[in-house]
Parts: structure tokens; sequence; C-alpha cells
């Protein structure tokens, strides 16, 4: 069998629609010899044409995306997990835009998995990895990309990750912001599901807290009403800042600070 040229390699997976191949995928059908075949992926990637995401998971860059150096990680974070063997969703400040929160744009991919991996910082490819123990289904969907589908949570875990890993997100007035945006597609019923999804009670008051803030309380009476019947404590808003401020009976939530969104609903 004829042994495939590295441009024709990648034009047949591109042809049937493959962006992705791992080293043992090119071996059958690159070179002969590891030293052969490593020249041809470094020449390859010299050409603008691959990007390692991990030693032995590449991804082929199409003629489209080569001036950007990468190709959207929504594009290949679906195969690079089943290779890897992990699970996974899109998380975080990315999932708040995949779901309409833009009004401030983020460059890092934010993803969240059942394994702990480093973060991957290069000048085209910036990813930061968060740590679940347990990835159910019922806390993504699915989304459509050009290569398949990929795995994003759901408005309302969206919106309970950015409080409870706050750290990788930024201030609770930028968590306001995108909540102006993100309220539009929270769904009632599914955000009082949280509690028996086993959502940290006091992250959820925050949440509902926030959410009356910011122009959605008609979305939260179900939340509010299963916390109510739950055992909940009084809670300061903000953990970083002294526990005094104006009370909210309604969420046990100690105001603790001042909440300043860069938008309103309806701006």
């Amino acid at each position: 069998m004829k042994t495939l040229s590295g441009i024709e390699f990648v034009r047949k997976l591109l042809k049937r629609g493959a962006y992705t191949f791992t080293r043992a995928d090119a071996a059958k059908d690159l070179a002969q010899t590891v030293p052969n075949l490593n020249a041809k992926l470094r020449h390859l990637a010299k050409s603008g044409w691959l990007m390692p995401v991990s030693e032995d998971f590449l991804v082929i860059i199409d003629p489209q995306h080569q001036a950007y150096g990468t190709l959207p990680p929504e594009w290949f974070i679906d195969d690079w997990s089943r290779h890897k063997g992990f699970e996974y969703y899109v998380c975080g400040l990315t999932a708040a835009m995949m779901h309409g929160a833009s009004h401030q744009k983020y460059h890092v991919f934010q993803v969240m998995s059942d394994h702990q991996f480093r973060n991957i910082d290069r000048p085209n490819l910036k990813m930061r990895f968060l740590y679940k123990k347990q990835i159910a289904a019922g806390l993504y969907q699915k989304m459509k990309v050009p290569t398949g589908y990929f795995r994003v949570s759901t408005p309302e875990i969206t919106a309970y990750d950015l409080l409870l890993y706050r750290r990788a997100i930024g201030s609770l007035s930028s968590i306001a912001t995108i909540l102006v945006e993100l309220g539009e597609v929270i769904r009632s019923r599914e955000l009082a599901a949280l509690p028996e999804m086993g959502c940290d009670l006091s992250i959820l008051q925050r949440l509902g807290f926030l959410l009356d803030e910011t122009g959605w309380g008609a979305k939260v009476s179900g939340l509010s009403r299963i916390l109510n019947t739950a055992r909940t404590f009084w809670e300061p808003l903000d953990l970083r800042m002294p526990g005094k401020g104006e009370r909210n009976d309604k969420w046990k939530i100690i105001a603790n600070t001042e909440i300043e969104p860069d938008i309103q609903k309806g701006n």
C-alpha cells in the first residue's frame, strides 16, 4: 500500500470530516519508523496544518483556521475526552457565552472534568480545567458544531458554577453582569431542581439572591420555596468580606458587599 505524504494524510481525514487523530492513526499511513513519523508530524505542525493537544492526540487545522493557529476548542474537546477517557462539559465563562451572555468576551476556554489536568497556556490555545469528582448527564446539554457535538453545562448549572468556582471567574459584580443576560435562558423548573441534584445550598442561596437583584425574580420562586423548607443558615453574600450587612430574609443572605453589574436587564 502506498505511503501517504503528510498533506495527503490530513486532506484525506478532512475530506471525511475528521479533524483529529492519534499518533497510532498516523503511524498506519505516514511512516514505517518512529523518526520518520516524528519528522512528518513536525513538518505538518510547522506548516500550520497540525496542533498537538497532548503528546498522542493531534488536531488538524483546516485552511480557514490556519491564520488563528488553532481550531475552536469546542470542535475537538469531545474527541479528546473520548481518547483520554474522561467526562467533561464546557463550563463557566465559556458556557455563559455559548448561552448568550456575550457582553464580556473571554479568551480562555473553561472545561469541567472529572480528571485533574494542567491548564493549557499557549499563544494560540488557552484552556483552563476545573475539577468536579462526578459529572452526571443532568449537568450538561449537547451543542452541535461542524465536527459533531460537544457538551456544555445547562444554563442553570452554568449559573451555579459561576459562584461555586468563583476563584476562576471573577468578582460578584462580574458574575451579576453575566446573570443579567444568562437569566434570559434560565428555566424556573430546572433551577428549582438543583437542590435535589446535590448542589450546595449556600451557593444556591447566593444565586437566588443575585438573580433577584439582576431582575429575574420571576424565575426563582420555585427555588425559594424549596430552600425555605431545607435546613439553611445565614450566609454572607461575599465570603471574602466581613460578614456585616443588610439581611435578606428571603434567601438568608447577608448583603455584605455592593453588587454593580455593568448592564441592566433589558439594556
